[in-house]
């Protein structure tokens, strides 16, 4: 990407915890216009400009991307997260930029979703240029290769896969039909061989790109505007080899919510972020989350458990308001302390 900057559309804003160091890293790499249900908060230090649309609503999305190319040349159209996937594909078609329709990779795989989280399960992140693959990285449940720690998460591990296991994922593209765009494709080995289980639209979600980076060196951002552009993305680099893990704390459904007590003595240089949620989050119940590197799994495990450790509850009693909310209910962190680095 030489010469002037290109113009990138991005439908939807999504959750500053999960997306905003993706959407700056776009912004290195394009100017970015901003599609998105509501006026931008968080996303306007990254953003040209913006238009505020429905974004369940793809015939009114691809006609704002429509009427802002007759202002500007638009040189490609992407999103955040799957949930912007379709409407995104109607406008970088009604612009004649590339794009594949994710419904049909959900129809072709359709019959796969039943299918339960097994131990064995790899997640693929693969680009997809011009109906040509180029793996991205490998991600497993945290649960599945650390079963002693408690909370939720996920591992970063170039050593998860074989080269069977990553053919059968690379092949699902194919097969799924797709053209241009991300996906990431679980695949369960089993004994008879590796077997798709599903082709999602998008990028990993819960902070598994950015852990990638971390651990592999790809760039997430810049990987999106070049395929948005039709452009093959760049060979991951050559690098020693790390892991890294993203995990999550979740508070249980009776527990109110108060202030961070950190205690960054606890953390190890192995943490590169420990933050609480800047508002709790009512749907997951996390109230805080970690990245980590090493270079093993196991130095991976002993970061995160320094980590959680690092966010010292309250006693039980009162919530953070002093009124009684829930009787004798723990309080755990929120964002009141900032962020531990």
């Amino acid at each position: 990407m030489t010469g002037r900057s290109p113009v990138l559309i991005v439908v939807g804003g999504g959750h500053r915890v999960y997306h905003e160091y993706l959407l700056s890293l776009m912004a290195e790499h394009a100017r970015v216009w901003l599609l998105g249900d509501a006026e931008p908060t968080w996303e306007k230090l990254y953003v040209s400009g913006y238009t505020v649309v429905d974004t369940g609503d793809a015939a009114a999305v691809a006609e704002a991307a429509t009427r802002l190319a007759e202002r500007a040349t638009v040189d490609g159209v992407s999103c955040l997260d799957g949930a912007g996937s379709v409407a995104c594909a109607h406008a970088a078609a009604a612009l004649g930029l590339p794009a594949t329709e994710p419904e049909v990779v959900a129809r072709s795989h359709k019959q796969d979703e039943v299918h339960d989280v097994s131990a064995d399960d790899l997640t693929f992140d693969i680009a997809c240029v011009d109906g040509e693959p180029y793996p991205l990285f490998v991600s497993r449940r945290i649960d599945a290769v650390l079963p002693e720690l408690t909370g939720s998460g996920y591992i970063v591990d170039s050593t998860f896969a074989d080269e069977e296991t990553t053919a059968v994922a690379m092949a699902a593209q194919r097969s799924a039909g797709v053209r241009y765009g991300v996906t990431h494709t679980r695949v369960t080995r089993t004994a008879r061989g590796p077997k798709v289980v599903s082709v999602h639209w998008g990028l990993s979600g819960d902070l598994v790109p950015y852990a990638a980076s971390i651990a592999d060196g790809v760039n997430p951002g810049r990987v999106l505007v070049q395929v948005a552009l039709g452009l093959r993305p760049d060979p991951i680099p050559a690098r020693a080899h790390r892991v890294a893990a993203v995990g999550f704390l979740t508070a249980q459904p009776d527990t109110a919510i108060g202030p961070v007590h950190a205690d960054e003595t606890r953390l190890p240089l192995s943490v590169d972020v420990a933050e609480a949620f800047p508002a709790p989050d009512r749907r997951s119940l996390r109230y805080a989350y970690s990245v980590v590197v090493d270079d093993t799994v196991a130095g991976c495990a002993r970061a995160l458990a320094a980590a959680e450790k690092a966010f010292m509850p309250r006693p039980k009693g009162k919530s953070r308001d002093g009124a009684t909310g829930v009787p004798d209910a723990p309080v755990l962190p929120d964002a009141s302390a900032g962020p531990v680095r």
